[in-house]
């Protein structure tokens, strides 16, 4: 494994890293969106679907880059996560509560 040690915090190369790093989730996020839109899954006004999802997707990307960084990935593979994070944004976590909600709650004594 090779460790990449962190730029300056107030150095270019630290805004370099992070301006890629949004780079990345915002183009997981516009393929995910594209596609969705191509299908017709998203109801219009379409641009706000977009506004509101954005931000989960970036969310998401910066906590992959932070993870990927702490368990010392290479940069590839944390470039594909970031992506990857972007693409699948806030609304992979509505899905995984979704999924997670109904388990707990079919098998709860209050249901």
């Amino acid at each position: 494994m090779k460790h990449h040690l962190s730029p300056e915090p107030n150095s270019w190369a630290a805004v370099a890293t992070y301006l890629w790093v949004l780079f990345l989730a915002v183009w997981g996020y516009v393929a995910d969106f594209t596609h969705r839109y191509a299908r017709g899954c998203i109801r219009p006004p379409a641009w706000l679907t977009f506004l509101f999802d954005l931000p989960g997707a970036i969310f998401f990307g910066v906590i992959t880059y932070f993870i990927s960084h702490t368990a010392h990935l290479d940069e590839w593979t944390s470039a594909a996560l970031i992506g990857l994070a972007g693409h699948i944004g806030g609304r992979g976590v509505y899905r995984l509560e979704a999924y997670l909600w109904a388990k707990l709650t079919r098998h709860s004594e209050y249901s």
